[in-house]
């Protein structure tokens, strides 16, 4: 069995947890078992993203956490050769894909983000993004699923959304509510298409006709300069220990 724990240290991951499959309902463990039927285990993965990182310009940011993102990548990719070494099969989750259009939202296959929650790792705030004791807001996800049980994370968080809804008031867009975030109104989605196809790009996600094919253009996407992070900022975790 791979040592996690070395592994981890020598790539340089500053947190994980593993989640279980029978700790999820059979309605979850379904949606996640179309990218690995056979998966026993859901391996997390984190890296701390500085917070000195949101103090620059918006090209010079994305560049910087477009550079962590692709870290966590790769240290999925090889977690997974290394597993296939020892005979498991494994798959790795990228950090933002792939995605499903339902219910007229777009969301991820595998919410990284509640994985991490569920393995203890933090909680989810009000902006929707991972809250950690350690690292506030700031944590990079990958992840990866493997047909092995390895023993569940005995994470307990103390961290807790002040539910102070100053992520809900700085958003530009309006894109914060009770109901999560919705990614068709984030300016970082949005600035992804020209501004005249964005309404008619709405409107089919809404409606959920052709939705695979709307997938398979999403997941298509080359994410690009992320021009608004005051969810992140302004958060009371974000700087609770500055990196």
């Amino acid at each position: 069995m791979v040592d996690l724990e070395t592994f981890f240290k020598e790539h340089g991951v500053d947190d994980h947890s593993v989640i279980s499959r029978s700790s999820l309902s059979d309605v979850e463990a379904n949606r996640v078992s179309g990218l690995l039927p056979s998966f026993r285990s859901i391996i997390v993965m984190g890296k701390e993203m500085p917070a000195a990182l949101f103090d620059v310009e918006s090209k010079t940011m994305s560049h910087n956490l477009l550079q962590i993102e692709k870290h966590m990548d790769e240290v999925a990719f090889k977690l997974c050769d290394l597993l296939r070494r020892y005979g498991n099969r494994a798959v790795a989750i990228p950090t933002f894909l792939p995605l499903e259009i339902k219910e007229g939202r777009i969301k991820g296959l595998l919410s990284l983000k509640h994985a991490a929650a569920r393995g203890g790792m933090g909680e989810l705030g009000e902006n929707t993004l991972l809250i950690t004791e350690r690292f506030g807001n700031r944590l990079c996800l990958s992840g990866i699923l493997v047909d092995k049980e390895y023993p569940s994370s005995k994470h307990v968080s103390t961290a807790s959304c002040m539910h102070c809804k100053r992520c809900v008031a700085a958003c530009p867009a309006g894109a914060i509510s009770s109901e999560g975030v919705d990614s068709l109104r984030c300016i970082n989605v949005t600035n992804l298409m020209p501004s005249a196809a964005r309404p008619f790009f709405k409107a089919v996600v809404r409606s959920g006709i052709g939705s695979g094919h709307v997938a398979s253009f999403v997941n298509g996407m080359s994410f690009g300069e992320m021009t608004c992070s005051k969810c992140v900022t302004v958060c009371p975790f974000f700087d609770k220990i500055r990196g």
